[in-house]
């Protein structure tokens, strides 16, 4: 199966929240959070900085995505293998 990989840090933050049970509403209350604060930081407005690694991998333990791990090995010309 052949998997498209996500380009920027960006697009893995979308990905893993809206694949989220319930949307970013439900992915911000995982992580604390108020809705709002979680899509400006996915789209970095308002000043916010980007969600962190350990918050992906957070998401992305109850998705069951790799989309994180996928993309930091693709920078570097690998594949992730779990």
């Amino acid at each position: 199966m052949k998997k498209h990989l996500l380009e920027t840090r960006r697009e893995v933050m979308k990905a893993v929240t809206s694949e989220f049970a319930g949307g970013q509403a439900c992915a911000a209350a995982h992580l604390g959070i108020k809705p709002k604060r979680l899509q400006n930081q996915v789209y970095e407005t308002a000043g916010c900085m980007p969600l962190s690694d350990t918050e992906i991998q957070a998401l992305e333990a109850v998705t069951g995505t790799t989309h994180l791990p996928d993309y930091i090995c693709a920078m570097y010309g690998g594949v992730f293998v779990p």
